[in-house]
């Protein structure tokens, strides 16, 4: 086939190794694009994987002497390492902590519930931000709350989330976002007022995580600072959807490219919970496991910098068209 945008070499294989690459470089470059369209956040999903096979297929058209696919491999691969670059390694150490936190998503049908139990009896976190609360899960919030007396918990028709304290000092304020699934705390600690809050996103498209991410702008930019924000994101942290997050309330995602869902218990692997802290906090964030569930939990040791009053919360973003129509159709949560 002969084209002003194709030119066939006539050979099928070589066509097809063509429009393989190109579309690799089609994808990679797609998948910065999430905050424009949902595609391009599902692409940024797999950006390691196509980083590596654009990689390898360059370097064949380098082998074989077409000169214009490599340079182009070259440039797109260079792009992709150096996004992803923020996020590798690991996170320092703090050695004088102020909060011990524990991020985990304990998956609906979790049959080994007395495994997480010993486990927050025994570590005893500061802060816990958890999950998908529902049905037997629901029935843990009881003994947790002996432990973490300092506790809010939203449950919705997809699931509940929720926040649990102990030790850090009395609750200044609660609540739970009327249209996204998110819980917050506000606690009074030895470091002063600090928001804590659990998150959970749906997965990216086609599912609704591009109108979603919309609501939780507006939701986390109205909760007073600073903000320490644990959760299920279903979504890799070079994203855009994480990322805006991050932005709206202030913080950073620590380092740490570690996977913490196995999808089927092996593979794909991904990293989608996340703990975000203030910009200028110090922290190290420890992946530790299951305990029954399909997700690792994640451990965070927070430093935080002294604090300047007032902590005022953002102005909330203007809401998208899109995340309007989305918001008029999503029941009430049952809180």
């Amino acid at each position: 086939m002969t084209s002003p945008i194709w030119i066939s070499t006539g050979s099928r294989v070589f066509d097809l190794f063509r429009f393989a690459c190109h579309g690799l470089v089609i994808m990679v470059w797609v998948g910065f694009l999430g905050a424009i369209f949902p595609l391009g956040d599902s692409l940024a999903v797999f950006r390691i994987e196509l980083t590596v096979l654009l990689a390898i297929f360059g370097a064949i058209a380098f082998v074989l002497g077409r000169s214009f696919i490599p340079p182009v491999a070259v440039i797109t691969v260079l792009v992709s390492g150096l996004s992803l670059w923020p996020y590798a390694g690991g996170t320092p150490s703090v050695p004088a902590a102020d909060i011990q936190m524990q991020q985990h998503n304990l998956l609906y049908g979790n049959r080994e519930t007395d495994s997480f139990l010993d486990h927050i009896r025994m570590t005893l976190p500061d802060v816990l931000t958890l999950q998908e609360f529902r049905d037997q899960n629901a029935a843990l919030i009881p003994e947790i709350v002996e432990s973490h007396p300092n506790h809010h918990v939203c449950l919705y028709d997809t699931g509940g989330v929720g926040v649990f304290a102990r030790r850090l000092g009395p609750v200044i304020a609660s609540g739970c976002a009327e249209n996204t699934r998110m819980a917050w705390l506000r606690i009074d600690t030895a470091a002063g007022p600090v928001t804590f809050v659990s998150v959970h996103l749906f997965w990216p498209f086609p599912r609704a995580q591009f109108w979603q991410v919309q609501l939780y702008e507006a939701e986390i930019a109205a909760l007073p600072r600073p903000l320490v924000i644990g959760g299920d994101f279903n979504m890799v942290p070079w994203a855009a959807s994480v990322r805006r997050v991050a932005d709206v309330a202030g913080g950073r995602i620590p380092r740490g490219m570690a996977a913490t869902y196995h999808h089927k218990g092996r593979w794909p692997a991904f990293r989608i919970d996340h703990v975000i802290v203030p910009e200028d906090a110090a922290v190290d964030v420890t992946r530790i496991g299951k305990l029954g569930s399909d997700h690792n939990g994640l451990w965070a040791r927070i430093k935080l910098a002294p604090m300047t009053p007032p902590t005022q919360s953002m102005p909330p973003p203007r809401r998208h068209l899109l995340s309007r129509l989305y918001l008029s159709a999503k029941p009430a949560p049952v809180q």
